[in-house]
């Protein structure tokens, strides 16, 4: 993106503030002389001091510009900093983007507490040489600030985490974060809905987005619209790490038309988030379970999805840990793979679901385990699977024979290519009994009819 004047005066205009006059009384930092209307106001300009540490310069601008209610632009060049500065409120640095380079070294970070109104735009921002190392610590923490925006910021090689957000709120937009240790933006207690869209991010150590809870509460966090691809797990675990986007214990998030490819357990995991909605996601390559509602939720949307390529599409499991209500409806799943190296959780399914849950419209090809499964051992209440597509599955549909508590209705269901038959019964992973049709429902949990069984 090329930057003139008048992208420089926009993102200006975006703080709230006129160019014109200043004086800024700090080394290396000197006033805008004037704007295009001759106006008052101003901003204060930062300069590079190549090869020397700019780190107490940048405060004391920082705090200079803060006295003044003026932002403060970066030249183009190169700025190291090798310590922490702090932000105060309403501090606004705006770099022309992607000219200017903030190698933040040693233990240089940006950090602001109960600073409202900050914006960063603009700024490139390297941790190649930082020794922050602990699991807690980010290039950029920003604590107890409302209203921030952090826009167009490309933030490039962190050591452990990139941006992280504490009981803050505003807008993450149009960023890039390319090669980070551990997660590339963490989102923790926000105090209003945090907008996280349109970033890109490649190259993530164990997680792309992390929206968390201390307790489980409402969050109303929205992250959309954004491009994550290549998640490992370097810190291991049985699904916390290796997911595009993390939301654990955030209620009311919405997860939407994102592209996530490339992740080693989730495209998108939502543990104990209650009124999840996961819309129209665009998933490749995922490792595990693409969509996942785990442990102790209430209500979750799985809808308009798209999953080429995982361990199994859609979840909604562990009734047995209060996780139930959802509805799963209108995705595309397929080519899905059986993990034949693990000893168990070997997937290939296609959707699993387990309590007070409508599967509705999906189209499933390619699950070598099944299209359907229904229930997992006594963990089976009220599920009803109509009108989906499966073909080239090992079994159609899999009904747990141990679910107790509920019923279960198959209905109107087209199905085909199976090679272990349309409907069935299941205990666990093992298919028992004759193919279930309409006139053997009585000795199952299930009530069949008018399902095209071919």
């Amino acid at each position: 993106m090329t930057v003139d004047r008048r992208h420089l005066l926009a993102a200006t205009a975006t703080a709230g503030l006129g160019l014109g006059l200043a004086a800024a009384n700090t080394p290396g930092a000197r006033a805008a002389t004037t704007d295009a209307a001759g106006g008052t106001g101003g901003y204060v300009e930062f300069e590079p001091s190549p090869g020397r540490d700019v780190t107490m310069r940048l405060q004391r601008t920082i705090d200079r510009a803060a006295s003044l209610g003026r932002p403060i632009r970066f030249a183009p060049g190169s700025y190291d900093v090798n310590g922490a500065v702090r932000l105060l409120p309403n501090t606004k640095l705006i770099g022309p983007y992607g000219l200017a380079t903030v190698n933040l070294g040693g233990k240089g970070a940006i950090t602001a507490d109960g600073a409202d109104g900050l914006l960063l735009t603009g700024l490139k921002i390297s941790g190649a040489s930082n020794r922050r190392l602990s699991e807690d610590e980010a290039l950029l923490t920003f604590n107890h600030c409302a209203n921030l925006v952090v826009s167009e910021v490309l933030i490039e090689q962190a050591p452990v985490n990139a941006l992280k957000l504490w009981r803050s709120s505003g807008r993450v937009e149009r960023c890039h974060f390319e090669r980070t240790g551990h997660t590339a933006l963490v989102s923790g207690n926000s105090i209003a809905s945090i907008d996280i869209s349109h970033n890109v991010i490649r190259d993530a150590g164990n997680n792309g987005v992390v929206v968390w809870r201390d307790a489980a509460g409402i969050d109303g966090t929205i992250v959309s619209n954004n491009n994550i691809s290549a998640v490992r797990t370097d810190g291991g675990g049985s699904g916390q790490n290796g997911n595009g986007i993390n939301v654990f214990r955030a209620g009311k998030v919405v997860v939407a038309t994102n592209t996530i490819r490339d992740c080693a357990y989730s495209a998108v995991r939502c543990n104990s988030a209650s009124n999840a909605q996961v819309i129209a996601n665009n998933c490749h390559e995922i490792g595990e379970v693409a969509l996942y509602a785990e442990f102790s939720f209430e209500g979750a949307v799985i809808a308009n999805n798209i999953v080429d390529g995982a361990g199994s599409g859609v979840v909604v499991t562990n009734f047995k840990e209060g996780g139930r209500l959802a509805t799963v409806q209108g995705n595309i799943i397929r080519n899905l793979v059986r993990r034949e190296h693990e000893v168990v959780d070997k997937r290939g399914v296609g959707i699993a679901v387990e309590a007070d849950t409508i599967v509705n419209a999906n189209t499933i090809e390619g699950a070598p385990t099944a299209g359907i499964s229904i229930g997992w051992g006594q963990w089976l209440r009220q599920v009803a699977v109509s009108g989906n597509l499966i073909r080239d599955a090992g079994v159609g549909i899999a009904v747990s024979a141990n679910g107790k508590s509920g019923s279960v209705l198959i209905t109107g269901n087209v199905i085909g290519a199976v090679r272990h038959g349309g409907i069935r019964l299941a205990d666990f992973d093992n298919l028992i009994g004759p193919e279930l049709d309409d006139a053997s429902t009585k000795v199952s949990p299930a009530v069949v009819r008018g399902n095209l069984i071919s």
